[in-house]
């Protein structure tokens, strides 16, 4: 009888961790709980950079042809006003300008986008599991899907819009994509389409081409009995997308500043509150790393006495305990070397966050460490299987509670 009404549990729960019917939930969600802010789901977000970068692609420019409503974190240089971000978000939105303008929804954009990775992300899991990299039964598979939907930072940066919002959405998406490549497909169309993913990654946040060194490792142990010159051949159809990609981002800088190095990072219009530790320090020092390892780790927003703080940040762990299973995994003897690379993987990518300057702040929770959320997630799942249906459950609302506490007084903090 007991049996029975498992296997019924875990069918119904299957059935809704269906990639499709993800998307279908997640965005309905999403986009009832954009309606509690102050901008219209229909209307820009007001600090929707990537449609003007879009409209200026569009008519054959790198700098704004159109006035944004606020310069605020924009580069003014040489009379002409840029953005410092990478090019990649702008060109996605660009059949999206081309069609409705400049006032295009970058919020109804980043509602549908962020619903999207949602049902990638289930069908990263799926294939993790079908080539044991995970052992997750369906209801955690299930569950991790939920929580990163709703019980990590990503949930805030969703229904929001926003330049910054919108760069983490569309890197989230470039990675799953690159990583679904790397264990779905075989031969050259797996090197290929991890390379063009992870180089879409790239052009959206530079440092994220570290991402990509647990899908190079996947890739090689794979193939690695493989005739070196087949090998060599398969390297090179890797490298080829990140290496032309590279180029392109060379040109666009000189075309802008008139050198392959420069972003424009220093001749952005900074918030007043940086630009003091900007003069002294640079936009990355080491200064800047206690600092960022509290508010990525160890800072618990609903504790702060100065309220000023609340949002710098959050501890990943705290807001959102299951992410305490990462250390479970480590009891896995048979993956090790897949952990340790997931590990790598983590920490490189952290480095660059964590000289940066600045928190992250307008936010709630430590929105940087969506960079290495991903293979963060694929550790969890591996530690997950040690773990208590009941208390995963107790943990993802906890988390999910968390979060959209937050959310709601994000969006009332934001306007």
């Amino acid at each position: 009888m007991i049996t029975n009404k498992k296997k019924r549990n875990e069918k119904y729960i299957f059935f809704y961790a269906q990639p499709l019917l993800f998307f279908f939930i997640t965005f309905i969600i999403y986009l009832f709980l954009s309606f509690f802010q102050s901008k219209s789901i229909w209307e820009p977000s007001g600090l929707h950079y990537f449609n003007f970068l879009a409209d200026a692609f569009l008519n054959g420019q790198f700098h704004f042809r159109l006035m944004p409503p606020t310069t605020h974190d924009l580069i003014l240089f040489d009379n002409k006003i840029y953005a410092y971000w990478p090019p990649f978000p702008a060109i996605l939105m660009m059949p999206f300008v081309a069609i409705f303008g400049v006032n295009f929804s970058d919020i109804l954009f980043t509602v549908f986008l962020g619903s999207l990775n949602v049902s990638l992300f289930s069908i990263l899991m799926t294939e993790l599991n079908k080539k044991n990299v995970i052992s997750l039964d369906r209801i955690k598979q299930a569950m991790i899907v939920i929580f990163f939907a709703f019980g990590t930072v990503y949930v805030t940066m969703v229904p929001l819009g926003r330049v910054w919002f919108t760069s983490s959405v569309v890197s989230i998406f470039c990675i799953l994509l690159a990583y679904i490549a790397t264990v779905k497909y075989d031969g050259y169309w797996a090197f290929l389409l991890t390379g063009i993913a992870i180089s879409a990654a790239f052009t959206t946040r530079m440092h994220l081409f570290l991402v990509g060194i647990w899908p190079a490792w996947y890739l090689l142990s794979k193939n690695w009995k493989l005739p070196k010159q087949k090998l060599m051949k398969l390297i090179f159809v890797g490298l080829l997308p990140l290496f032309i990609s590279g180029l392109l981002i060379f040109y666009y800088n000189f075309t802008r500043f008139g050198n392959i190095f420069d972003l424009g990072y220093a001749y952005h219009n900074m918030g007043e509150i940086f630009r003091a530790d900007y003069m002294k320090y640079g936009g990355f020092n080491l200064h800047y790393v206690p600092i960022n390892l509290y508010y990525q780790y160890i800072a618990y927003p609903f504790l702060m006495k100065d309220m000023s703080n609340f949002f710098m940040g959050g501890s990943l762990f705290l807001l959102s305990p299951v992410f305490f299973a990462v250390f479970s995994a480590f009891k896995d003897n048979d993956k090790k070397i897949s952990n340790f690379v997931l590990v790598v993987t983590i920490f490189l990518t952290n480095i660059p966050i964590l000289l940066l300057m600045g928190t992250g702040f307008v936010q709630f929770g430590p929105r940087y460490t969506l960079d290495f959320i991903i293979p963060l997630l694929i550790l969890t799942a591996i530690g997950m299987k040690y773990w208590n249906n009941r208390i995963l459950f107790l943990l993802t609302l906890i988390s999910i509670f968390q979060y959209t506490v937050g959310l709601f007084l994000l969006m009332k903090a934001v306007g």
